[in-house]
């Protein structure tokens, strides 16, 4: 899934399934949440992320995420 250039309010979305999010850049590209809720929840282990920031969310670091370059 291709996400443009922007700020966008994101709040409880959970990726269950094989997808790949993809921002035009961390630099211009957005997800932002209402500061009481998760951003984004993955429960897949075949999800790829990159080339978004995320702001404004609960964050919780999980033992068994391994971060990509």
């Amino acid at each position: 899934v291709q996400i443009c250039a922007g700020t966008h309010a994101v709040n409880g979305l959970v990726i269950d399934d094989e997808i790949t999010l993809e921002g035009e850049s961390s630099a211009t590209t957005t997800l932002t949440g209402s500061g009481v809720n998760g951003i984004l929840r993955i429960d897949s282990t075949e999800a790829t992320v990159r080339g978004l920031t995320f702001t404004g969310g609960i964050g919780m670091q999980i033992p068994q995420f391994t971060q990509g370059t």
